[in-house]
């Protein structure tokens, strides 16, 4: 968490910059909507297998699912993940997240790309 504060300056060198910046800046791909829908759920995703279903029972496949799960991160949202001795990362949101994450959905509005 420390580490995305830091890169995150939220304040451009121009007006111009920072219009384009404040519109963006919670701008989610389509599919990175898709993935934190399901995991604010309870589901879990691993990039082992990141194949789901949406709410409108369309299966989805992740094209890279870590760059999805850092995109969602970057606005804010929290999500946990787990190494498994495979390798693989199982990612996934606690109760106290999903509570969390409901609430930051108030205050943001959600642009797809």
């Amino acid at each position: 968490k420390m580490q995305t504060d830091l890169f995150k300056h939220g304040k451009e060198n121009n007006n111009d910059s920072q219009i384009f910046y404040d519109k963006n800046k919670t701008r989610l791909s389509g599919q990175a909507v898709e993935v934190y829908r399901y995991l604010v759920k309870g589901n879990e995703l691993s990039n082992e297998n990141p194949i789901f279903s949406n709410d409108s029972y369309k299966t989805i496949r992740c094209g890279h699912l870590p760059r999805r799960i850092a995109d969602i991160k970057e606005v804010g949202f929290l999500i946990n993940s787990i190494r498994k001795e495979s390798g693989f990362v199982t990612y996934f949101m606690s109760k106290e997240n999903i509570e969390f994450n409901r609430e930051l959905e108030k205050k943001i509005t959600f642009k797809t790309k």
